[in-house]
């Protein structure tokens, strides 16, 4: 199940559930900085934005998913978020 899904069902009905929630998001946010700060030299906030869009492009992706059992929307967000983390393509020779 993904995160949104319990903000959206737990987000709302406690502090206690919500301070669980963002830990949860907070997390994930972390790993995925570790991540980027790998593959590419970025400045810290800049390596942060970056990993905030990633776990954004998930969340709001599976949301639409849910609701219309595209995958498309969710392929796009996260090809926008990670394309230029990708190494370049080698030219043939």
């Amino acid at each position: 199940m993904p995160l949104s899904s319990l903000t959206t069902e737990l987000g709302n009905s406690s502090l206690e559930a919500r301070g669980i929630i963002t830990t949860l998001f907070d997390e994930w946010e972390e790993a995925l900085l570790r991540g980027v700060r790998v593959v590419t030299p970025q400045k810290p906030q800049a390596a942060r934005s970056r990993a905030r869009s990633i776990l954004a492009a998930v969340q709001g992706g599976v949301v639409i998913l849910q609701a219309t059992s595209r995958t498309d929307y969710l392929g796009a967000a996260l090809t926008t978020a990670l394309d230029d983390l990708r190494p370049a393509a080698v030219p043939a020779t």
